[in-house]
């Protein structure tokens, strides 16, 4: 996670660009396209001082709208509550720091929109500065409406009285709603999602849910367990759960010793309600994964222990959400 002395720097950084002179604020425009080795290739786009006004307005907009928020540390198992926005070091994103760099080496070449290249692009960067070395950049994730040529709209341009059509390659669409903000090597931002695929944290949050998968599930009988690994290794819900099950793990020494199989057979026989079928007996019984949309997180639940009782009416209830006292 950032250190909250990164994210006071971030923030420092978004307050200094809204308050500069608009004559103060360099801007950088990027788009990125992928190498034979998926790696980001940045191309610089040039752009005339009317469209760098609005984009600087725009900028400055969600700059206020997300520097505003309540900051929560980044972690794979988690929703973000509606007022708050996410940080996370930029270290820790490897393909972050590769597309920063790639805008800073001197070597940009300008976006041609006729190479090979320009219909695969996929992320759009704003790259804001200032003459005391204040740095920022804006991501936006794009999608393929941002150029016209698979649209089932015909892109027309007025020409000496009558509307011609305008070829796509002549053509780009900026979307100044953005997703990352980036500086002073922290990231902020809102749509976990979007930042989790645009900078490889899907990969990462695969290979830990295999990890943790076979760490949990090994000595239990479970019937139908390729395919709950497949689910819990493939599925971004179902891997956020394994997150959380690794955070638990962590947290306590004891937990993961906890979770054999005889104590979960005499759980699940003792509170019926957490819906888990047990099939045979003694040492023949086995967990059996059901994959229904209304079952299919009921194995998981039990082995992120998702149940609590309550001391006031001493009813059981299973818990989305937990915090550890």
């Amino acid at each position: 996670m950032s250190s909250p002395g990164g994210t006071a720097a971030t923030i420092a950084a978004s307050s200094r660009i809204i308050q500069a002179a608009a004559s103060d604020v360099g801007i950088d425009v990027f788009v990125f396209s992928r190498n034979a080795q998926a790696g980001p290739v940045a191309h610089r786009v040039k752009i005339g001082s009317t469209v760098g006004s609005e984009i600087l307005d725009a900028a400055r907009l969600y700059l206020s709208k997300i520097i505003d928020k309540t900051l929560l540390p980044y972690a794979p198992a988690m929703a973000v509550p509606a007022g708050h926005s996410l940080h996370i070091a930029q270290s820790r994103a490897a393909n972050l720091v590769t597309i920063e760099a790639s805008m800073i080496t001197g070597q940009v070449a300008q976006f041609d929109p006729r190479a090979d290249y320009a219909k695969r692009i996929d992320l759009m960067a704003m790259r804001l500065s200032l003459a005391d070395g204040t740095v920022l950049t804006l991501y936006r994730v794009l999608k393929p409406m941002f150029r016209f040529e698979h649209s089932r709209f015909i892109p027309l341009l007025q020409r000496n009285g009558q509307y011609e059509r305008l070829e796509p390659q002549d053509l780009l669409l900026i979307d100044l709603d953005f997703d990352i903000l980036v500086a002073a090597g922290t990231a902020i931002f809102d749509k976990k999602l979007t930042f989790e695929r645009a900078f490889g944290f899907l990969e990462e949050l695969k290979a830990n849910s295999k990890a943790v998968f076979a760490s949990v599930t090994k000595g239990l009988r479970i019937e139908g367990l390729a395919d709950l690994e497949q689910a819990c290794t493939n599925t971004i819900p179902m891997m956020n759960k394994m997150a959380s099950i690794a955070r638990s793990i962590a947290e306590d020494p004891a937990y993961e010793s906890a979770m054999t199989m005889d104590n979960l057979v005499n759980f699940i026989r003792a509170n019926p309600g957490c819906e888990v079928e047990v099939r045979g007996s003694s040492q023949a019984a086995m967990l059996v994964y059901d994959s229904s949309p209304q079952k299919r997180f009921k194995i998981l639940n039990l082995l992120d222990d998702d149940f609590l009782r309550s001391d006031l009416t001493k009813r059981d209830y299973e818990a989305s959400s937990k915090t550890r006292t």
